[in-house]
């Protein structure tokens, strides 16, 4: 917009200053910047933050027991020492994952039941080298193993290992999920285990092993679309925070299946009626007891000593039956349960 006067304007603002009419103000002060409190944080819209710090404790906690029981089941069985422990969960892409893996390496893709899909396990070549001459009994060398790719025969010997490494990322994962793991291809080029899309976010736990002088990882990657129904799970398990009143479905359906085996004692009140002392004696076989109720009324129908239900006298298979008619409407408890 053009904020310039024309030449009447500026001497009808001078006539207007020399006669009193408009008084000369102080020029304003040039607005000074305002210091925002508000932190800004990048957002990546292709990578959702969709695992809370929840999840990513309780992942966390989840290989760290995998890790110590992997620990024991390997030395035991190879008879070496192995020192395994977590050291980071990430949540990347899938992309990113491959990236960082080396070509050749050890990876090995597993089904994940009974969930759909699979997940990938990449041993790190030294690591791998040394548990397999530990298998066939080659003494420990001090000399770093070779990077190469591994054979046909070692892939075979490595499967057994990667076997029980699967057993026990089971129990690892038994206090929140019962997933089986089974093994599905063993390969050597990162770019034949595609679990994923090149995008698809995935989590990636990484353990550091140390086998006598060697050292080395285990990364497990983990789709969101495989371990997305359980990830609620994790965070109940280890961060403790449940909805105040609220119950899951598995445990709904646990509570409904043992209440059911639970017997309850069900009175139809049919009346009640007041006779004299005296002819309770005269009381005998065939004799009629009028009732305060008519054979119309609406019988009360107790659950234990709650009333709750109206009924009506039927016969059902050749027995007297109740069939309820309506619900007591006065039949909650005080305290607002059913």
């Amino acid at each position: 917009m053009d904020k310039s006067l024309s030449q009447d304007e500026v001497d009808a603002l001078l006539q207007a200053v020399r006669s009193g009419k408009v008084e000369e103000s102080a020029p304003a002060p040039e607005p000074q910047a305002v210091h925002s409190r508000t932190s800004i944080s990048s957002y990546d819209f292709r990578k959702p933050r969709l695992v809370s710090n929840d999840h990513v404790l309780g992942f966390k906690l989840i290989h760290a027991a995998f890790a110590k029981r992997m620990s024991g089941t390997v030395s035991s069985m190879l008879k070496v020492s192995l020192d395994a422990k977590t050291a980071s969960v990430e949540n990347i892409s899938f992309n990113e994952f491959t990236a960082g893996m080396m070509n050749p390496t050890f990876v090995v893709t597993a089904g994940v039941s009974p969930h759909s899909g699979e997940i990938a396990i990449e041993i790190s070549l030294p690591i791998l080298f040394t548990l397999l001459d530990a298998m066939l009994g080659i003494p420990a060398s001090a000399a770093a193993p070779e990077s190469r790719e591994p054979t046909a025969i070692e892939k075979s010997l490595a499967g057994g290992i990667v076997d029980i490494m699967l057993a026990d990322l089971h129990e690892a994962w038994a206090g929140v999920s019962d997933m089986h793991f089974k093994t599905r291809t063993i390969e050597s080029n990162p770019e034949f285990a595609r679990v994923a899309a090149a995008d698809a976010l995935v989590l990636c736990a990484t353990l550091d092993l140390r086998c006598g002088e060697t050292a080395g990882t285990i990364n497990i990657c983990y789709p969101l679309d495989v371990i997305l129904p359980v990830l609620s799970k994790v965070a109940a398990k280890f961060s403790g925070k449940k909805s105040a009143g609220t119950v899951s479905v598995d445990g709904r359906e646990i509570m409904l299946r043992s209440l059911a085996a639970v017997p309850f004692e069900i009175k139809a009140h049919l009346g009640s009626g007041r006779i004299p002392t005296q002819q309770i004696s005269r009381l005998k076989l065939g004799s009629v007891i009028c009732l305060d109720s008519r054979t119309d009324d609406p019988i009360m129908v107790q659950i234990g000593a709650k009333p709750c239900y109206n009924g009506a006298l039927c016969s059902s298979r050749s027995r007297v039956a109740v069939r309820v008619v309506s619900r007591v409407e006065n039949s909650r408890d005080d305290n607002g349960g059913n």
